[in-house]
């Protein structure tokens, strides 16, 4: 499975890179603050 520049997904949805840009980053942060939480990493 190959991986896409923002770019390509920008073209891919319609939106600019720079949109692109801030749902990965938007995404980055929530898995870690989910990862941070989570009960089953407590140990």
């Amino acid at each position: 499975m190959g991986s896409f520049s923002f770019s390509e997904i920008a073209g891919m949805l319609g939106v600019s890179k720079g949109t692109v840009e801030v749902y990965v980053t938007r995404a980055q942060k929530k898995i870690s603050e989910d990862l941070h939480n989570s009960l089953f990493l407590v140990g």
